[in-house]
């Protein structure tokens, strides 16, 4: 009977040491929940935080992007085309659409104006990268107007240079259009290359300076 009693009183002990050990983890598990619930309220205010001030960003950035094409826009279709950029959050990325309109309803840039439209576009939105990037301020243009009708190459000049001075921004074009591009360039160099069955530099000329 005294044998039976302590084997009651030993497998007592037992689950009472079991039930003492599974406390102490759920009391430490417990803490732990409060210091990740803790955590979690933090990040989620940071997270907030961080979508207000992108939000702020995204906005001010559109603003700067919108104002650069649609000024580019007017200077060479005025009163025809209207641009507007949009972000979006896909996939929990953020992404950016362009959208292009021609008095009011929405098209497809490629088809617009024979290529000119996205000439004009591609050109203010290559500019806009770089005056918000860290690099430096040089771009180099290789005939960007080369599907613009020949009536819009003088509005497109001016805007170039009009985008230069605006953004900060040195542009170094090679063109064939030696007529309506050194009307708004600041200087202007001459390359001739020529030689039977081989080019070669035959000489430069700066024809303007600053």
């Amino acid at each position: 009977m005294r044998t039976e009693i302590q084997q009651y009183k030993d497998l007592f002990l037992k689950h009472k040491g079991k039930k003492e050990l599974i406390e102490k983890e759920l009391n430490k598990s417990e803490k732990e929940k409060d210091k990740l619930d803790k955590r979690l309220q933090s990040i989620e205010k940071a997270q907030a935080f961080i979508q207000i001030v992108a939000k702020d960003t995204q906005e001010g950035i559109k603003f700067h992007i919108s104002d650069i094409v649609q000024l580019a826009l007017d200077a060479v279709f005025p009163d025809r085309y209207s641009f507007e950029v949009q972000f979006e959050i896909k996939r929990n990325q953020t992404e950016a659409s362009l959208d292009f309109y021609e008095q009011g309803k929405k098209i497809n840039p490629i088809t617009g104006s024979g290529g000119g439209l996205v000439n004009t576009a591609c050109l203010a939105l290559r500019m806009v990268a770089w005056s918000l990037g860290r690099t430096n301020p040089v771009i180099i243009l290789d005939e960007p107007f080369s599907n613009l009708s020949a009536d819009l190459q003088p509005k497109a000049g001016e805007i170039l240079r009009e985008l230069s001075d605006k953004l900060g921004i040195q542009i170094i074009m090679v063109t064939h259009n030696r007529d309506t591009m050194i009307e708004i360039a600041n200087k202007v160099f001459d390359v001739s290359l020529h030689k039977e069955g081989k080019w070669e530099i035959s000489g430069i000329k700066e024809y303007r300076k600053e």
